[in-house]
């Protein structure tokens, strides 16, 4: 018995893609004071350190965020319930003050991890939506790469409370790696 093919084809030569490394020189990752920061700013070490590359921790502040402080016009009949506006504007610039001094110390800390590895490092907050901000800062800053964290939220509550990672996924300028956290 002879076998013979089943079916003929011809053999092209596919051409082999040009491979080029993959350079990465500048990371930037964005953390909020979830409990996942950590595991996000760990992926984010871990790669600067694989490519030698720079990194950038972000954080933003939500413009709805209590940390923004509020203008005067915020506190619309605080006479009525007998708070003097000029106190609460006070009080809330306080807050607000305090709010980013801790936030300025809790990013120098992460700053300091990554400098002790040898990654050279710097830091910066904003206040404003998150998604945009990380997106226009990863185009300011030249990134060739942005570590987010993901929540996991799916369905109506993303659409109801929105999604950053999914924001900068498909804004930002450059490669994002999302870091699954917890819903």
């Amino acid at each position: 018995m002879t076998t013979q093919p089943i079916a003929s084809t011809q053999t092209e030569t596919i051409p082999e893609p040009l491979l080029q490394p993959l350079t990465v020189r500048k990371i930037l990752v964005a953390l909020d004071q979830s409990p996942a920061a950590p595991k996000v700013f760990n992926q984010a070490l871990s790669l600067a350190t694989a490519y030698q590359s720079k990194l950038k921790i972000l954080s933003c502040i939500a413009n709805n965020s209590p940390t923004v402080a509020m203008a005067p016009g915020d506190f619309l009949g605080a006479e009525i319930y007998g708070v003097d506006t000029g106190t609460a504007v006070a009080i809330a610039e306080q807050q607000m003050h305090k709010s980013l001094e801790d936030l300025q110390l809790w990013l120098q800390q992460y700053a300091e991890v990554a400098t002790r590895k040898g990654i050279p490092t710097e830091f910066d907050y904003f206040c404003g939506e998150p998604g945009p901000s990380i997106c226009a800062a990863a185009q300011e800053w030249g990134s060739d790469m942005v570590v987010v964290g993901r929540r996991g939220r799916k369905g109506l509550s993303e659409i109801l409370l929105g999604s950053v990672s999914n924001y900068v996924l498909h804004h930002a300028p450059c490669s994002v790696l999302t870091v699954q956290g917890q819903s």
